[in-house]
């Protein structure tokens, strides 16, 4: 489903990344991913763990919201220049 080598090349310097990816229907999905180290009891490096969130509804939310902000701006300066 997402190329775990990009999400691991995008998350080594940052605690995480946003993925977005288009189906062949033009569906789009995003991910929240993060990477977190997994150690053993000497504190040597074992291997990642990668955690990916759904966030397409939020971030289609927020879009929503912005666009409804913008509007009311419009609105309202165009009712104080009638």
């Amino acid at each position: 489903l997402l190329n775990l080598g990009v999400i691991t090349e995008g998350i080594m310097n940052k605690s995480s990344v946003t993925v977005s990816y288009t189906k062949k229907n033009g569906y789009k999905k995003e991910w929240l991913c993060s990477l977190s180290p997994i150690c053993n009891l000497a504190n040597e490096l074992m291997g990642h763990i990668i955690v990916a969130s759904d966030i397409t509804e939020y971030k289609r939310q927020q879009e929503k919201l912005q666009q409804q902000e913008k509007l009311a701006l419009i609105g309202q300066t165009a009712s104080g220049i009638i």
